[in-house]
C-alpha cells in the first residue's frame, strides 16, 4: 500500500469513521492495487483517512497484534551454572569433532582413535541430557 499525507483538496469521507474529511484539512491517504478475479487487469482503490483517525487505527493494530521475536534460537530455562556446563560440555564436542575430520582427511586414518573419538561423542551426548538435552543438530 502506497501512503501519503495531503491536504484536502475535494471533500471525501473518512475510511474509518465514516465522516467528511473537509476542504483544506490535513487527510492521509492510502492507494491499494486490486487484482481482478479472472483478469490480468490491476486497479487502484484509494482509502482517505483523517489524520488521527489514521494513526488510531495504527494503535489499535498494534495492540490487537503484538510483536513477537522471531530472529535468533529461543533460549533454555537453565540456571547460569548449567548454562556454563551445558557450553563446556559442547565445546568439548566441537573439539572432538575437529579432531575426527583432521583424522578421516589423513591418507591413513588411524581406526583405534577414531573409534575412542565415537565414544567420547556417545558420552558427551550422554552427559548434555542432563542440562537440557541435545541441540537439534547433534
Amino acid at each position: 500500500m502506497d501512503v501519503w499525507l495531503t491536504k484536502c483538496h475535494k471533500t471525501s469521507k473518512c475510511s474509518y469513521c465514516e465522516k467528511p474529511i473537509t476542504n483544506g484539512d490535513y487527510m492521509v491517504i492510502g492507494k491499494l492495487w486490486r487484482d481482478r478475479e479472472g483478469h490480468k487487469i490491476r486497479f487502484p482503490q484509494k482509502l482517505h483517512f483523517h489524520v488521527d483517525c489514521w494513526v488510531e487505527k495504527g494503535k489499535k493494530y498494534i495492540d490487537n497484534k503484538p510483536y513477537i521475536e522471531k530472529r535468533g534460537r529461543r533460549k533454555l530455562i537453565i540456571s547460569d551454572e548449567n548454562r556454563e556446563s551445558r557450553l563446556r560440555i559442547m565445546r568439548k564436542r566441537a573439539a572432538v569433532v575437529q579432531r575426527i575430520n583432521t583424522e578421516v582427511r589423513k591418507s591413513n586414518p588411524n581406526i583405534d582413535k577414531m573409534i575412542h573419538l565415537g565414544e567420547l561423542l556417545h558420552q558427551y551426548k550422554e552427559d548434555i541430557e542432563n542440562f537440557g538435552g541435545a541441540p537439534k543438530g547433534w
